[in-house]
């Protein structure tokens, strides 16, 4: 995980760099893209609003199409929305939005495997296909895959599994919002002080650095703010 956190700096370092040597800055081509208004609306379960904007991303990617890195950045927000649509179950606008991306070319300095690897993951997940999923999953050696897989294995109330799933994720990359919040929800009714504490971490984790395009990785922050509300102390 450092190494591929590593390489993914450089990435984006050159593709500043080769920008510029172009006249044009990442800044002026991602202007017009809240990232974190996305992030943040995901990550308190307001789905419709986070649509809106990453659709708004798109249009402006779009504009800009001719512009250097402009259409793989366009592949990726394809896939942002696609995801947004597949939490609110419109299966086959996503759907759409994922055969758009397919027809754009991507870039090797533009890292886009966690989102494509999710995006076709969670429309497995939500579309009724959770055992498609899981094999799906287990077949990707990254922490992402294992987070959403202790999420399902959370919600069949597969507990040892679930475990397994999370502290796997956590070993590749400790702050993994989600695998936290799975962790924090297993032991919410046998130590709720400390659960309390998982799920303020998952929260503080997810709101730290840059914001990524991924919105899955936001998505079950809602869970650990009404774990907080459930534990939390009251006046």
């Amino acid at each position: 995980m450092k190494s591929t956190s590593k390489l993914i700096i450089f990435n984006l370092i050159f593709m500043a760099f080769t920008l510029s040597a172009y006249g044009q800055s990442s800044v002026d081509i991602l202007s017009d893209c809240d990232y974190r208004g996305v992030a943040q609306a995901t990550g308190t379960n307001q789905i419709q609003k986070a649509l809106s904007m990453s659709i708004e991303c798109e249009k402006s990617l779009l504009r800009q199409q001719s512009k250097p890195f402009a259409e793989p950045m366009l592949r990726v927000q394809y896939l942002a929305t696609a995801q947004l649509l597949i939490a609110q179950g419109e299966f086959d606008t996503a759907r759409e939005r994922i055969s758009k991306a397919e027809s754009l070319a991507g870039n090797f300095l533009i890292s886009s495997v966690e989102i494509e690897d999710t995006t076709r993951g969670y429309l497995l997940e939500r579309s009724g296909l959770v055992d498609e999923a899981i094999l799906f999953y287990l077949s990707i050696k990254q922490s992402y895959a294992r987070a959403r897989l202790a999420i399902i294995y959370l919600d069949r109330n597969q507990t040892t599994a679930a475990t397994d799933a999370a502290g796997a994720a956590l070993k590749d990359d400790p702050t993994n919002s989600t695998a936290l919040i799975v962790l924090a929800a297993l032991i919410e009714k046998t130590n709720p002080s400390q659960a309390l504490v998982q799920y303020k971490n998952a929260i503080a984790s997810a709101s730290r650095g840059n914001p990524s395009v991924t919105p899955l990785r936001y998505l079950e922050l809602s869970r650990a703010r009404a774990g907080v509300a459930r534990l939390e102390p009251k006046p």
